[in-house]
């Protein structure tokens, strides 16, 4: 999602504030993910973000959460303008929809 600047008229992201109208892992995974806009994540480094606070290290099976969760926020995304994608070995990416 983007708004135009006042100043300039160049587009601005409005990616801040979508993680709070996630669920907690979605956001959580969402952050995971924002933190590299544009560019693959790798699982297992979505996991370290994710659960960064977890004193056990988030949950057991990471990388089903995060396939669950990817799935459920895309269309939470998409209609926010954002695109999730995944491609196998380089992981996952969120992009603005072009």
């Amino acid at each position: 999602m983007t708004a135009k600047c006042p100043c300039c008229g160049a587009n601005i992201g409005l990616r801040d504030n979508i993680a709070s109208d996630l669920p907690p892992t979605q956001a959580a995974v969402y952050r995971a993910l924002a933190k590299d806009f544009g560019q693959y994540v790798k699982t297992q480094r979505i996991a370290s973000r994710a659960w960064a606070d977890d004193p056990d290290g988030g949950p057991e099976f990471a990388a089903m959460c995060i396939s669950s969760a990817v799935q459920r926020m895309r269309p939470k995304l998409a209609k926010a303008g954002i695109v999730v994608e995944s491609k196998q070995w380089l992981g996952y990416r969120v992009r603005d929809a072009a």
